[in-house]
C-alpha cells in the first residue's frame, strides 16, 4: 500500500509498505519504482531493498495536490527483474466549502480492489471515523457544518485483507453569509412583582446557535436579560426574567444569534 504519513506541498511524505521476502533465497533484493507529478516515466526510487525490508518513506515531496504512484520488483543474484507488482496510486482529497456546507471528493486509491472509503475528522487530536462509503464512491457533501472553526478531513481506503491507505488531510472552514430567520415574539406578561414570562416561538433555520433575549427599561438601552442555546428549529420557548416590574416600562425583543 502507498499512505499519505505527512501532507504538504514541499515536505509531504508517503510511506509505501509491501510484504517482505525473507525466505526467498532466489531474491537478491527488492527495487522500488515511483512516478510523481513531473515525471514523464517510472523511475528507481530506492535499490537495494534487503528480503526483512517491509516499507520505506519518500519525503520532501508534494503530498497536498498532487498523487504518486509506486510499484516494487525483486531483482535475483543474476540482475534479472521480476514481473511487477501492482501499481499503487495515492489518494488525492480536495476540501470545498459554500453555505454551511463541506463538500468533499478525492481521487480512488489504486493498487488492489478498495472495499470501502472511510471519512475521517479531527477530533480531540485523532482522526475519527464518520461515514463508510463504497469503493465507487469519491465524494461527500456534509450540512449544516458549523462556520466558526476550522475542520480537518482525511480519507482511508481499505481493502478486504486488513490493507488500507490515507489520503492527504485537508482543513477548511464553512462559509455563512445568510442571516439567520428571525423568531416570533408571542407572549410577555407580567406573573409576579419581580418576574416577567416571556414566550417565542424559534427560526426554523438550522445554523442558529443561540437566541437573545433582550430587555429595555423605559427609553434606555436594550440588555441581554436570557440567553436561549438553540437545540431545535422552530421550536416553542419560555423564559422567565427576574427584574424590577414596579417601576418603569419593559420592553423586550429576542435577537437570534448564528453560528458565527
Amino acid at each position: 500500500s502507498a499512505s499519505v504519513t505527512q501532507t504538504d506541498t514541499a515536505t509531504g511524505q508517503i510511506t509505501v509498505k509491501w510484504q517482505p521476502w525473507p525466505d526467498s533465497a532466489g531474491i537478491a533484493f527488492g527495487r522500488l519504482y515511483t512516478k510523481g507529478p513531473g515525471d514523464t516515466a517510472f523511475r528507481v526510487l530506492k535499490d537495494s531493498l534487503s528480503r526483512q525490508d517491509s516499507s520505506y518513506v519518500q519525503d520532501s515531496i508534494n503530498t497536498k495536490t498532487a498523487t504518486h504512484q509506486y510499484y516494487l520488483v525483486t531483482v535475483d543474484s543474476c540482475g534479472f527483474e521480476s514481473d511487477s507488482a501492482a501499481i499503487h496510486r495515492t489518494i488525492d482529497l480536495t476540501f470545498k466549502v459554500g453555505q454551511l456546507l463541506h463538500d468533499l471528493s478525492w481521487t480512488p486509491y489504486e493498487g488492489w480492489p478498495v472495499k470501502n472509503y472511510l471519512v475521517q475528522r479531527k477530533q480531540g487530536g485523532t482522526y475519527q471515523t464518520l461515514d463508510s462509503l463504497s469503493a465507487n464512491d469519491t465524494s461527500l457533501r456534509k450540512a449544516p457544518q458549523p462556520c466558526n472553526s476550522t475542520i480537518n478531513y482525511r480519507i482511508k481506503a481499505i481493502d478486504s485483507n486488513g490493507h488500507f491507505s490515507y489520503s492527504d488531510t485537508a482543513a477548511n472552514e464553512a462559509l455563512d453569509t445568510i442571516n439567520p430567520d428571525r423568531t416570533t415574539l408571542t407572549n410577555v406578561s407580567v406573573i409576579r412583582d419581580s418576574v416577567v414570562r416571556i414566550d417565542f416561538k424559534g427560526a426554523d433555520s438550522l445554523d442558529i446557535f443561540a437566541y437573545d433575549v433582550q430587555r429595555q427599561r423605559d427609553s434606555g438601552r436594550f440588555t441581554l436579560a436570557e440567553r436561549v442555546i438553540f437545540d431545535r428549529a422552530g421550536g416553542t420557548f419560555t423564559v422567565f426574567d427576574t427584574t424590577n416590574t414596579r417601576t418603569g416600562q419593559l420592553c423586550y425583543s429576542v435577537l437570534t444569534q448564528d453560528s458565527c
